[in-house]
């Protein structure tokens, strides 16, 4: 396998500050201090606070004080063929609720991991592509980091 790693940038995600969160409890208490309604979560296409706790066990998600945001480092696999790239429509979860995606696969990054090792467990996870066929892969690493998503955890009210 072979891939680039443009300029100096490292292959982990920078890690910006954090809350430091230590239990289910803690993070509802954290929550609500901030004025969080989480009363709508894990309705529809909404996941629940046992959801972004498990995130943050994982890793997945870091939590930054102010402004109260999720913070969710990104590895976005671009898969081309031609001049068409390859787009997950929807996510199904284990309850069957389903989430309109509509964007290139992704995962997100967890603790210590770096964008490549990301990368080839989405491929594997959401594509079913071995490991043993990764040297058909060519990976570029992101010059900036780009690959951070944030999500306002509440929103203001109108």
């Amino acid at each position: 396998m072979t891939y680039k790693k443009p300029g100096p940038e490292p292959e982990k995600c920078p890690t910006p500050p954090q809350v430091k969160i230590r239990n289910l409890d803690q993070l509802k208490a954290w929550l609500a201090a901030r004025d969080i309604d989480a009363s709508h979560w894990g309705r529809g296409a909404a996941k629940t606070i046992e959801d972004l706790w498990q995130e943050i066990l994982n890793g997945e998600t870091l939590l930054q004080d102010v402004p109260p945001l999720r913070i969710i480092p990104v590895a976005r696999i671009i898969i081309r063929k031609g001049n068409k790239i390859l787009i997950e429509v929807e996510q199904e979860f284990e309850d069957n609720r389903v989430r309109s995606r509509n964007f290139p696969p992704s995962e997100k990054l967890k603790r210590d991991e770096t964008y490549i090792d990301a990368a080839k467990r989405c491929l594997k996870e959401e594509l079913g592509i071995d490991s043993k066929n990764f040297e058909n892969y060519h990976f570029n690493l992101p010059t900036s980091p780009t690959g951070i998503r944030l999500s306002l955890l509440s929103r203001p009210s109108q």
